[in-house]
């Protein structure tokens, strides 16, 4: 389970405890986004909701890739954590591939099935990072508040 996002936090110049925290081993589970959708929007509860809903999104592709791309029980989980400047959500998993790193993303080809998902966390997250664990990766993907958001 990735640990509370305060290291990814500082290393991103960022700082404070968070409001509200929540983690979910999502490990096995025949449908982990659902779980994922719910921990989210616990942890946003009484924030911005299109804002929310956007964080939402992104959390809920990172699971969806993850769970696509590991082997049944092998190490699925997430970390919400909410401060006053904005959200991180951590999505950690036992693949080694890092080839996700974030790079530019191109218009996704309209015709294919697949290709969005990494344009879409692109295009809402603040900014995201793929770094190696000790068991696999981790996802980190920072949203700051938006001008209007709610703001504790």
């Amino acid at each position: 389970m990735p640990t509370p996002a305060t290291t990814s936090a500082r290393a991103a110049g960022l700082s404070g405890e968070p409001f509200a925290h929540a983690d979910a081993d999502l490990t096995s589970l025949s449908h982990p986004q659902e779980v994922t959708r719910r921990v989210v929007r616990d942890v946003l509860a009484g924030e911005d909701d299109s804002w929310a809903e956007a964080i939402v999104l992104v959390a809920d592709e990172l699971v969806g890739n993850a769970h696509q791309h590991m082997p049944a029980g092998k190490l699925i989980g997430i970390t919400v954590d909410l401060y006053a400047w904005g959200v991180v959500v951590q999505v950690e998993d036992s693949g080694l591939d890092l080839t996700a790193v974030p790079r530019p993303q191109e218009q996704p080809d309209l015709e294919e099935e697949g290709g969005r998902g990494l344009f879409l966390v692109s295009a809402l997250a603040s900014s995201w990072d793929v770094r190696p664990t000790s068991t696999g990766k981790c996802v980190v993907a920072l949203f700051h508040h938006q001008p209007s958001g709610g703001r504790r």
